[in-house]
């Protein structure tokens, strides 16, 4: 014989923010369970999937708020319910044991998902060091796209991350100067790309002396072709910055992607701002 009990509102509320639809299928609502399950799949799938999030304000809305929202109103339909509901008869998964392993599942699966997917190929990122000042500070946390050069190459201009060969930390941000088959070339401090002096309204350089080639190839290189499938780098902060000028061009194959925007930052006006 089934027995009937009555349902706890916080508990159904709590269920369906944890993870939308629980809340439902405790009151007994299967079919309306599955479909908050499914829009919740949904909310936290197409967004990535369609790039929505690859800017600032998108990823804000479809990442952070729309999903939120979403519990919220599931959390409280759920609650409501409950207090309607005098009593259900129980099923055989009414057992605290098997809401509390689907939570577990539930949110086991999402930060697997995180980890080996990324955001929709989207993945945090923190500035260690002063090299790509102005543009980045020391602290800055910026998102980066794993999946910008699937099917195209890097271009001039473009901040990207990378690992470098025999440094520490593996992964540099810099910015792509060079591109294949380019002569490069650094005379005083001002680069040309194919005799053409590159005009870098980004750049900064905080050292006046200009030290000869023979020396050190920071302010004066060259000239050299950039090999095929390789990109040459630089950091902003022109004078304090280890890059391709000592370690070399460096192959797309070792390119983790391209740095979007900037996510937080201490300075909260350059919160989404873009680097491009």
């Amino acid at each position: 014989m089934e027995q009937a009990k009555r349902r706890r509102p916080f508990v159904a509320g709590l269920l369906s923010f944890l993870v939308p639809g629980l809340g439902q299928v405790y009151n007994g609502r299967l079919r309306k369970g599955f479909l908050f399950f499914l829009v919740g799949c949904v909310l936290d799938i197409v967004p990535s999937a369609w790039g929505w999030a690859a800017d600032f304000r998108g990823f804000v809305l479809t990442i952070l708020v729309l999903p939120t929202v979403f519990r919220i109103v599931a959390a409280a339909e759920a609650f409501w319910q409950a207090r309607r509901v005098r009593e259900i008869k129980l099923r055989s998964y009414d057992r605290w044991y098997v809401y509390v392993s689907a939570i577990v599942v539930a949110l086991g699966l999402g930060f697997l998902g995180a980890s080996v997917l990324g955001t929709g190929g989207l993945e945090f990122g923190r500035i260690p060091a002063a090299s790509m000042l102005p543009t980045l500070e020391v602290g800055d946390y910026y998102m980066m796209d794993t999946g910008s050069y699937l099917n195209r190459q890097p271009g001039r201009g473009d901040i990207v991350v990378f690992e470098a060969p025999g440094a520490r930390p593996k992964d540099f941000i810099k910015r792509v100067i060079g591109l294949p088959g380019e002569r490069i070339e650094i005379k005083d401090k001002v680069v040309f790309i194919n005799d053409t002096r590159l005009e870098e309204p980004y750049v900064i350089h905080l050292h006046e002396a200009s030290f000869p080639a023979q020396a050190i190839t920071r302010d004066n290189m060259g000239p050299a072709v950039i090999p095929e499938e390789h990109v040459f780098v630089m950091g902003d902060n022109r004078d304090y910055s280890h890059d391709s000028r000592f370690f070399g061009p460096v192959p797309w194959e070792s390119i983790a992607g391209k740095a979007l925007y900037i996510f937080w930052a201490k300075d909260r006006s350059r919160i989404g701002t873009r680097l491009d």
